[in-house]
């Protein structure tokens, strides 16, 4: 049977296609269906045999949800979330404005501005670890010549700033993504609109309120949506530089569900965690998905 063109393109299509969806299959699809099998199944660990033995079960979720440290680590996930999330969003929309602009020397100084996006987070938190180091670390050196601090503050080793102290690699290296997102869509507004508001003699700031920010609404929502799940799951700024630590009081959830599969070997509780920590995920997109669907209207 000769086919069409049209379903030899298609057919095309689809082939140049598949092994992308084998890849999404094994590498996605796949462990997020048996994260929820083995969530329904008490006692699983890492004996993939003996866990397909084990019936189905809910009680792991009843136990999990009724325990006041899944909360307190759902509690200091958000504040993590948000602590990181909107200082990125403000720095990265104020650098956005800045690069939005001509000036000397400004190629240079947009590499400089995306370059912590680029680097890893276990890198970045290597550097964050020296600088706030509590012997000789730069930052409570200069707290200390400027008179903030009278004596040199164990930042990673204190439950009150230990948030901080994670929170604060985690803005530096997420606010680039903001900046590139948001001067892509400065870019795309017509300069026409700042022409005429020029001529009708509005401010800086009319301008930003009726024209800037109703062109990058739309962007500021998907890029906060991405960056906010990147951010809820941070694993590898925060276990390389506290562990979760002091006690549990920078353990977020990426850090609960690392410590319950590898280190106690409970696949069960891991995957029930997991499983919240993506319908919290599904939770923020819908919150956002709204701002997001604006077209045309």
């Amino acid at each position: 049977m000769t086919l069409s063109k049209a379903n030899r393109q298609r057919m095309l299509a689809y082939g140049l296609l598949l092994p992308a969806f084998i890849v999404c299959a094994v590498f996605i699809v796949y462990p997020l269906v048996m994260t929820v099998v083995n969530s329904f199944k008490p006692g699983a660990g890492m004996n993939l045999a003996k866990n397909a033995k084990i019936k189905f079960n809910a009680t792991t979720y009843v136990k999990t949800l009724k325990d006041t440290e899944t909360w307190k680590v759902l509690g200091r996930s958000f504040v993590y979330l948000f602590g990181s999330l909107i200082p990125s969003y403000l720095i990265g929309l104020g650098t956005a404005l800045m690069l939005n602009k001509s000036f000397a020397g400004r190629r240079t100084f947009r590499l400089l501005m995306i370059l912590p996006w680029a680097i890893p987070g276990v890198v970045a938190s290597i550097m964050f670890m020296w600088m706030f180091d509590s012997t000789y670390g730069v930052i409570n050196h200069l707290l200390m010549k400027i008179g903030l601090i009278d004596v040199y503050k164990p930042w990673f080793v204190d439950r009150q700033l230990v948030m901080f102290s994670v929170i604060l690699p985690t803005i530096w290296k997420g606010y680039p993504f903001f900046t590139i997102t948001l001067l892509a869509a400065l870019q795309a507004i017509p300069i026409e609109l700042y022409e005429a508001a020029d001529v009708d003699g509005c401010k800086a700031w009319s301008k930003f309120i009726h024209i800037t920010w109703p062109e990058i609404s739309e962007a500021s929502a998907l890029a906060l949506i991405l960056n906010g799940l990147w951010s809820f799951r941070v694993f590898d700024i925060i276990y390389a530089i506290t562990k979760g630590g002091p006690g549990t009081a920078s353990t977020t959830i990426a850090i609960k569900i690392y410590n319950e599969a590898f280190q106690y070997f409970d696949i069960n509780k891991a995957s029930v965690l997991g499983v919240v920590s993506v319908v919290v995920c599904g939770i923020i997109c819908l919150i956002f998905y709204p701002y997001m669907n604006q077209e045309g209207k």
